[in-house]
């Protein structure tokens, strides 16, 4: 003889509710920690306003920007709608210097058609000293990861004890 179970189907119906409560949560979790994070960087490019312009976050994997931005390292998820995943992102087709500021320039000959390898114009002609890294992308990316992950570890966290104490 089988006894019934009190509360099986209240039970049921918030295990239903937790995975689109935790993602909403999460969501709002991760667009903070990039907000957060990007607005770091585009303190440390206050005299740069094109490459402030061009630093920010977007969901999911930032495919249109050129080859010379730099991005953080967008992981995968199994979420396959992309609404978890966050690409930082800094650097455009009108600000692309920003792997030369981020890495830095060796000094290197600026005369039309010079190459080492050919020795053609190395030492003639315009040159420039190159330019010490001048780092705002991933510091500030190393800074912060951790505690973006804790931020949304926490606010599983408090999804998960909101519904277990709902009615």
């Amino acid at each position: 003889m089988a006894k019934a179970v009190l509360g099986v189907d209240r039970l049921r119906a918030r295990l239903r509710a937790l995975p689109e409560a935790i993602k909403a949560d999460m969501r709002a979790a991760v667009v903070d920690g990039a907000t957060e994070i990007t607005g770091q960087m585009k303190r440390l490019l206050d005299d740069d306003k094109d490459l402030q312009h061009d630093t920010g976050w977007a969901f999911g994997q930032a495919r249109n920007l050129p080859s010379g931005a730099l991005t953080s390292g967008a992981g995968s998820s199994s979420d396959s709608s992309g609404d978890l995943i966050v690409t930082i992102f800094s650097g455009s087709f009108k600000a692309f210097w920003a792997r030369w500021r981020e890495f830095g320039t060796h000094a290197h000959s600026l005369a039309k058609g010079a190459d080492r390898s050919r020795g053609k114009l190395q030492d003639k002609g315009p040159h420039s000293p190159g330019e010490r890294a001048s780092p705002y992308f991933f510091p500030i990316w190393r800074a912060n990861k951790a505690a973006v992950k804790r931020k949304i570890a926490a606010a599983v966290n408090a999804t998960m004890r909101r519904i277990a104490a709902s009615k």
